[in-house]
């Protein structure tokens, strides 16, 4: 009638759906939230697409095992980008806190098909210069920065890497391994009377032929390069814990390039006060005498596998070496007279 009064409801749909309706609902948005969260802990090639690129360095132990240290060990990674042919098309680069997620992927968008991939990472121009301009693979290389073919500073880290990977319609991940091409020497001189040695009675070298690496991380000829010690003086060595009974030796500390199986790397040592040759020896022989017997590593693997040496070269009281025996990363090494030869 004229007096009624007419009420409006309005209903939402959610109490609106019958209580079947609403329960699907609900499983389904569970089951899409639950398909492409994380990032971190989900595999997620269902929901990505493009390419993901995963970088690992590997740190061998004796045993034979091995860990990845690339989320703590790399600061920058640089990746250059080939097609079949071998043409240049981008490059890409990270750093900072995204690497050191374990889960950290470069995500490149490419369309399907063969390409060749290089990584340079600790490439920061501080230590070496990366490539300029390359057009084609064969012309990506790194050097070294130094002052009229010497170097003498403390090279920041170099790793490098190369793969060849298929490109899919569906999304795909790829591993790069990296190699450590900078080395760490170190050389220790002491006196088999136990008198102390003086680092400043001796000069000391390594040279070789390693300033310019390739888009293999072979070297390209670039000439002699002398590296000198970025750190020398004197260290005791021995004795009791208050010092008592102790060694002086001299030390010498070396930061270089990569050292590659076949090339001409020599360490040279000479007397200041007569300018006498102590130690003129090739270096990457007398390294390889560290490698265990039986070893199945081919000579270039345990140059890379090693990013640290430390020799103890042993003097007679005139400050000439005793060629007997030298002491290399801790183990004691036996040599017979003109086992290895010094020319």
């Amino acid at each position: 009638n004229d007096t009624a009064t007419t009420e409006i409801y309005t209903l939402s749909l959610h109490d609106a759906l019958p209580i079947s309706v609403k329960g699907l609902m609900c499983c389904l948005l569970a089951w899409v939230l639950s398909s492409c969260s994380s990032l971190i802990d989900e595999d997620l090639s269902d929901c990505l697409y493009g390419t993901g690129i995963r970088f690992e360095y590997l740190i061998y132990d004796d045993n034979g095992g091995a860990a990845d240290a690339f989320p703590t060990s790399v600061d920058l990674v640089s990746l250059y980008i080939f097609d079949d042919e071998g043409k240049y098309i981008a490059t890409r680069t990270e750093s900072g806190e995204a690497l050191r997620n374990p889960q950290w992927r470069m995500t490149l968008d490419l369309e399907p098909g063969s390409y060749h991939l290089i990584a340079w990472a600790g490439l920061n121009g501080e230590s070496f210069t990366g490539p300029q301009a390359c057009t084609i693979k064969e012309d990506t290389h790194v050097e070294l920065n130094h002052e009229e073919m010497v170097s003498k500073s403390e090279l920041h880290p170099l790793w490098h890497g190369a793969a060849d990977i298929i490109v899919e319609k569906d999304y795909t991940e790829h591993t790069v391994s990296l190699i450590k091409d900078t080395r760490r020497i170190r050389i220790i001189l002491q006196q088999i009377n136990g008198n102390p040695v003086d680092d400043k009675h001796f000069d000391f070298a390594i040279t070789d032929d390693n300033s310019r690496l390739g888009h293999d991380n072979l070297p390209i000829p670039n000439g002699t390069l002398t590296y000198r010690p970025y750190s020398t003086g004197q260290q005791g060595v021995g004795g009791q814990p208050d010092g008592t009974g102790a060694t002086t030796v001299a030390f010498a500390e070396f930061s270089t390039s990569r050292l590659v199986e076949g090339n001409p790397t020599r360490l040279r040592i000479h007397r200041t006060t007569d300018d006498e040759p102590v130690i003129d020896i090739p270096l990457l022989d007398y390294l390889l005498l560290r490698r265990a017997e039986g070893s199945k590593l081919t000579d270039q693997q345990f140059f890379d596998r090693n990013d640290a040496y430390t020799l103890v070269f042993f003097l007679d009281k005139n400050l000439s070496w005793l060629k007997t025996q030298i002491i290399i990363n801790g183990w004691v090494i036996r040599l017979n007279e003109g086992e290895l030869g010094t020319d």
